[in-house]
Protein backbone atom coordinates (compact mmCIF):
# COMPACT_ATOMS: atom_id res chain seq x y z
CA UNK A 1 0.00 0.00 0.00
CA UNK A 2 1.23 3.17 -1.10
CA UNK A 3 0.56 5.97 0.95
CA UNK A 4 -0.18 9.94 -0.46
CA UNK A 5 1.61 12.89 0.90
CA UNK A 6 -1.28 13.95 3.33
CA UNK A 7 -1.54 10.42 4.82
CA UNK A 8 2.15 10.36 5.51
CA UNK A 9 1.55 13.70 7.78
CA UNK A 10 -0.93 12.35 9.36
CA UNK A 11 0.82 8.81 10.30
CA UNK A 12 3.58 10.88 11.60
CA UNK A 13 1.93 13.15 13.38
CA UNK A 14 -0.65 10.70 14.88
CA UNK A 15 1.36 10.49 18.12
CA UNK A 16 0.72 14.22 19.11
CA UNK A 17 -2.71 14.09 19.13
CA UNK A 18 -3.86 10.97 20.63
CA UNK A 19 -7.54 11.71 21.45
CA UNK A 20 -8.16 13.41 18.57
CA UNK A 21 -9.27 11.49 14.89
CA UNK A 22 -6.45 12.91 12.84
CA UNK A 23 -7.50 13.49 9.15
CA UNK A 24 -6.73 15.59 6.29
CA UNK A 25 -9.57 17.64 6.59
CA UNK A 26 -8.90 18.00 10.34
CA UNK A 27 -5.11 19.12 9.58
CA UNK A 28 -6.92 21.42 6.51
CA UNK A 29 -9.02 22.88 9.13
CA UNK A 30 -6.79 23.63 11.64
CA UNK A 31 -4.27 25.57 9.74
CA UNK A 32 -6.91 28.12 8.48
CA UNK A 33 -7.87 28.61 11.83
CA UNK A 34 -4.68 29.56 13.17
CA UNK A 35 -3.91 31.46 10.00
CA UNK A 36 -6.87 33.85 11.12
CA UNK A 37 -5.49 33.93 14.79
CA UNK A 38 -2.62 34.50 13.56
CA UNK A 39 -4.01 38.01 11.55
CA UNK A 40 -3.65 36.81 8.19
CA UNK A 41 -6.42 38.34 6.01
CA UNK A 42 -9.20 36.68 4.56
CA UNK A 43 -7.96 37.33 0.92
CA UNK A 44 -4.88 35.88 1.58
CA UNK A 45 -5.99 32.76 3.35
CA UNK A 46 -8.02 32.43 1.04
CA UNK A 47 -5.71 32.40 -1.94
CA UNK A 48 -3.47 30.00 0.14
CA UNK A 49 -6.09 27.37 1.02
CA UNK A 50 -7.27 27.70 -3.01
CA UNK A 51 -10.89 28.82 -2.59
CA UNK A 52 -13.01 30.17 -4.98
CA UNK A 53 -15.17 32.89 -2.98
CA UNK A 54 -14.32 34.78 0.25
CA UNK A 55 -17.80 33.32 2.49
CA UNK A 56 -15.74 29.36 1.63
CA UNK A 57 -13.04 31.02 3.91
CA UNK A 58 -14.30 32.90 6.19
CA UNK A 59 -16.15 29.62 7.48
CA UNK A 60 -12.58 29.24 8.99
CA UNK A 61 -12.83 32.23 11.19
CA UNK A 62 -12.85 31.74 14.61
CA UNK A 63 -16.04 34.01 16.06
CA UNK A 64 -15.10 36.28 18.98
CA UNK A 65 -17.87 34.73 21.68
CA UNK A 66 -17.94 38.62 23.14
CA UNK A 67 -19.51 39.95 20.41
CA UNK A 68 -21.71 37.28 19.67
CA UNK A 69 -23.15 37.43 23.36
CA UNK A 70 -23.45 41.52 22.82
CA UNK A 71 -25.82 41.03 20.21
CA UNK A 72 -27.44 38.98 21.41
CA UNK A 73 -27.90 40.71 24.73
CA UNK A 74 -28.46 43.93 22.31
CA UNK A 75 -31.61 41.88 19.99
CA UNK A 76 -32.86 39.31 22.53
CA UNK A 77 -35.91 40.61 24.08
CA UNK A 78 -35.96 38.96 27.78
Amino acid sequence: MKLDKSQCLVQSQRFLFPERKLNPKIIHQSVLVNLFKQGWDVKDIQLFAGHRFPFTTGRYKPQDLTELKDAVERWHVW
